[in-house]
């Protein structure tokens, strides 16, 4: 009588098993971060578009269509109306708590008139290209064909998306390329209000 003895795996057949549990591990991986990515993004964009209509309604019921004041050297807080002072320049959105010279900012100033939760910048994935912080994740802009930008942040913009930023920089928008450049601004949303003088 013939006895059949079993064989366990060879050294071979564990490493090559090995190997392939480390591929398909990797490429989870990959996926997995790729998707956190876009959902990130995605989060952003969606903010950009709400941030950018809750300017338009602002300035259309408080302003007659004029862009709300906020920005560079205002020295007063948001109110109702928006802000009193700082119309000029650099209309970034969240900067009042981080620097004296932006006091009101178009954030501040929607947020105060209850067009936006008072969570709604703080609770948006960090700008890694500028401190990691959500405040930096907006950056408004009149440009010279009287439009006015809202710029905001992608972590993983399509080629499309930078073309499209850089096309606007490099054309209305170049006067305040430096403001907008460096600070992962990775595509924009036009605001349909007239600037404020």
């Amino acid at each position: 009588m013939t006895r059949r003895l079993s064989q366990g795996f060879t050294l071979v057949e564990l490493i090559v098993v090995i190997v392939v549990i480390a591929i398909l591990a990797t490429i989870m991986t990959v996926l997995y971060m790729g998707a956190q990515t876009q959902a990130r993004d995605n989060e952003v964009r969606d903010a950009a578009n709400k941030f950018a209509q809750s300017i338009e309604l602002m300035s259309s019921k408080q302003n007659e269509s004029v862009l709300i004041a906020g920005g560079y050297n205002s020295t007063k807080s948001a109110t109702l109306a928006g802000c009193v002072d700082g119309a000029g320049g650099y209309q970034a959105a969240g900067y009042g708590a981080l620097n004296s010279n932006f006091q009101c900012t178009l954030g501040d100033a929607v947020v105060a008139a209850g067009y936006l939760p008072a969570s709604f910048f703080t609770s948006l994935p960090p700008n890694k290209s500028v401190d990691n912080t959500p405040l930096e994740d907006f950056i408004t802009e009149p440009c010279s064909d009287g439009h006015t930008y809202l710029f905001y942040y992608q972590e993983a913009p399509t080629d499309a998306e930078v073309a499209r930023v850089n096309n606007l920089l490099s054309g209305a928008c170049s006067a305040t390329a430096s403001n907008v450049s460096g600070r992962g601004m990775g595509n924009y949303v036009r605001l349909d209000v007239l600037q404020s003088s």
